[in-house]
């Protein structure tokens, strides 16, 4: 029996519209998470963040905003700040998995510190005025850290304790750790959801119970289903196999099939080609990157006995991983998919060429229906109400992910980190502002919000908060171009990091601030010898500086 169903909070994508528009046309959902708003050092709440917990526009929905910060005090404001709006519970978000969040200790960042997220309960539980929920993860580096998580979670009378099965460095690829969910789940004193995926999951849990059939290692198995083959969100309450119909109404068998990784390449390349169309991939074991701003390069002639055109080159998708490891061209690889698209349904038609497959004839329903029940207690939590972060987008036709700089662009990008200079071009080799470079930095830190640094104003906004931080004045110029030496000093100084003792390798550059981020790996010299302090960042080089600045722990 499924118990409640929760609506994911996923930032930049479940607005207040977006929420509202899920629960007049589509409904069935019992609470809906806002997305995370981290509270400033200064207790206010930027626009953006009012906007969206504004309990005028959610007091006709189940509501609960979640918080994301480490510091206990700032918690306690902004629970004070909600229960005067009229909210009756607040989330903690222990869960986001984003190095430009870990870096600074929050999300899962924060339980890699297990005496100070101790220390944080404590307070907050003796003085909260709200019930608290937690969604975490199992850990940070490995799922046996969740024993000890879980009995620091039971010290607490935490309202719902949300698990994604998953670790940080995970991020959200590969299999999930189902026995330690079924561990929560056992062991937890509070009320337990489950977040992760659902089908795909469902599919490839089914064929790994006893890998028969299987002739390759289990790093090589991984899951997809056709979009259009899911029907229907499943309804909260008690679930029977009519609603499981409902949803997979097609009478499909979950079946195996055996292709290339150049196979699979194609296939997703094909199943992408139209966002819309039903032939859009949901997976499981696969991290991928599309490029939305590329157009499909199609045959000239539809695949043989099909309405769909195949594609003539691999332009738009690129397979960053497969379980976690690297994806290869030349091996082979177990694709767990509905008989239809195994046999080359819908866009797959790439999967007719496999080397040999085999239907398990288990329904695909009754899989899913087994996995829920059997795997997940009858509970399935929010997240299957959001997409997991399988697929990164990559909406700028002058970013290429095999670019020595294409990897941090479009990891920031879908971090909600930075943006383009257009909705598809990202600009690499323009110079930076002094203010457009102010920006990318506080964006970055979480001191403020990319939805806020927008309109006429920005620049005077973004200037006015440095200034507030103390790193620059405040009648800065802010259309100045920015040198490679003063945005060391100030990315240094925001990130609190001292002045460096080390030697300078440099001979045109002996600063402090300069080598402490030398020394933490965040820049490189133009050369071995010279820094350049006096030259210009381009967009390029700064993205790369900024995702390697929020790795480092503060």
């Amino acid at each position: 029996m499924i118990q409640t169903i929760d609506f994911a909070p996923l930032d930049g994508i479940t607005k207040i519209v977006f929420r509202q528009v899920w629960s007049q046309f589509f409904g069935g959902v019992d609470r809906y998470f806002i997305p995370f708003f981290s509270p400033t050092p200064h207790h206010l709440m930027t626009p953006r963040d009012l906007r969206e917990v504004d309990y005028i526009h959610n007091a006709n929905l189940p509501s609960v905003p979640q918080v994301m910060t480490k510091n206990a005090d700032d918690f306690l404001w902004a629970c004070e700040v909600l229960k005067d709006m009229g909210y009756t519970e607040v989330n903690l978000n222990l869960g986001c998995p984003s190095g430009t969040v870990t870096a600074k200790g929050k999300g899962s960042g924060f339980l890699a510190h297990p005496n100070e997220l101790a220390a944080f309960f404590d307070e907050v539980f003796s003085k909260n005025p709200l019930p608290v929920s937690v969604k975490t993860r199992l850990g940070y580096e490995t799922p046996e850290e969740f024993a000890a998580l879980l009995d620091l979670y039971n010290r607490y009378p935490i309202a719902c304790l949300t698990v994604h099965p998953r670790v940080r460095k995970e991020k959200y690829r590969g299999p999930v750790h189902l026995d330690a969910f079924a561990d929560a789940l056992a062991n937890s004193r509070n009320p337990v959801c489950y977040n992760g995926d659902l089908i795909t999951d469902a599919m490839l849990w089914k064929v790994m119970q006893n890998k028969e059939g299987l002739t390759v290692d289990a790093d090589h198995v991984v899951a997809i289903t056709n979009g259009g083959g899911i029907r229907a969100a499943i309804k909260p309450g008690d679930v029977t196999k009519k609603d499981i119909n409902t949803v997979l109404p097609f009478g499909n068998t979950v079946a195996v099939i055996y292709v290339t990784g150049a196979e699979l390449l194609e296939a997703l390349e094909a199943s992408t080609y139209s966002l819309p169309v039903g032939g859009f991939p949901q997976v499981a074991g696969i991290n991928f990157t599309l490029s939305t701003a590329v157009a499909y390069d199609a045959n000239a002639e539809t695949y043989p006995a099909s309405t769909y055109y195949g594609p003539k080159s691999i332009n738009r998708v690129v397979i960053n991983s497969i379980n976690g490891k690297e994806f290869k061209a030349d091996d082979t690889y177990a694709v767990v998919t509905n008989n239809f698209v195994a046999g080359g349904g819908d866009t797959y038609y790439a999967f007719a060429a496999a080397s040999a497959q085999f239907d398990t004839g288990i329904p695909l329903d009754e899989a899913v229906m087994e996995y829920v029940t059997t795997e997940l207690k009858g509970v399935i939590g929010a997240q299957y109400a959001a997409p997991q972060g399988r697929i990164l987008l990559n909406p700028f036709k002058d970013v290429k992910v095999s670019s020595w700089f294409g990897k941090y662009v479009i990891d920031l990008y879908n971090d909600g980190i930075i943006n383009g200079t257009s909705a598809t071009t990202y600009a690499p080799n323009d110079t930076l502002t002094w203010a457009a470079a102010l920006k990318l930095l506080l964006v970055s830190n979480g001191d403020l919000k990319a939805a806020d640094a927008t309109g006429a104003d920005w620049s005077k906004n973004v200037i006015a908060k440095a200034a507030e931080l103390g790193l620059v004045a405040a009648d800065l110029d802010g259309a100045k171009a920015i040198s490679r030496l003063e945005f060391c000093q100030v990315a240094a100084k925001l990130n609190k990091l001292a002045e460096s003792k080390t030697e300078s390798k440099f001979t045109d550059c002996t600063d402090g601030y300069v080598m402490a981020l030398v020394d933490a790996k965040v820049i490189n010299g133009m050369t071995e010898t010279t820094f350049e302090p006096d030259a210009s960042l381009t967009r390029a080089q700064i993205a790369k500086i900024i995702y390697q600045l929020n790795l480092i722990e503060k």
